[in-house]
């Protein structure tokens, strides 16, 4: 029987599923192309016909990920009169989908562990990839613009500054032994850091 664009797309998506989920258990210099046809119950042919590498799978599956919540983040562009609130708003929102999002939770902890104990060069070619195509510099530069924000600091460097925070407040709530709400921290930091400047802001 012919298979269908439907078919094809259900297998891509057991795949990536099944990928999750031995990378996460066995690391990935752990996993074998054959474990994950193992667990999706596909052949080695099957799984070549959407991938070309163990390489190419794993960073098509974390950037599926970043890439939804990447396009979220262009709705900040019709907000150029209140930046940072927009940018605000859409910090609570990406902290409640990893918050409520267990797949999120999984690749985030897996990319995190993997980033620490790569030796290649493949995780820090995604990495950067990534963070060019989440760049909020422009966020910053309107704020500066609109002086909603002192230029103490570049729009680059409060662009740093919010990934920290942002990379920082996830993190240890990934890991912590400590129970607290990842949204409430989040946007305490937040308003924490831009308090001055959220002040001049209309609420």
């Amino acid at each position: 029987m012919r298979k269908t664009k439907s078919d094809a797309e259900a297998t891509k998506l057991k795949i990536l599923e099944s990928a999750l989920d031995i990378f996460s258990d066995k690391g990935y210099d752990g996993t074998s192309i054959s474990d994950i046809c193992k667990k999706a119950q596909i052949t080695k042919g099957a799984l070549y016909w959407h991938f070309e590498s163990k390489q190419a799978l794993y960073t098509y599956l974390i950037k599926s990920i970043f890439d939804e919540i990447i396009e979220r983040s262009h709705e900040l562009d019709s907000y150029e009169d209140q930046p940072l609130i927009a940018l605000r708003n859409f910090t609570k929102n990406f902290l409640n989908e990893i918050a409520e999002n267990e797949t999120y939770q999984t690749a985030l902890k897996l990319f995190v562990r993997e980033f620490k104990l790569d030796t290649s060069d493949i995780f820090s070619d995604l990495i950067e990839d990534l963070q060019k195509s989440f760049d909020l510099a422009y966020i910053f530069e309107q704020s500066i613009k609109s002086k909603n924000l002192t230029d103490i600091l570049t729009a680059e460097e409060y662009s740093t500054l919010y990934n920290s925070l942002l990379d920082n407040c996830i993190i240890n709530w990934l890991w912590s032994t400590e129970d607290f709400d990842l949204v409430e921290r989040g946007i305490k930091n937040f308003n924490y850091i831009f308090r001055l400047d959220l002040n001049k802001e209309k609420k």
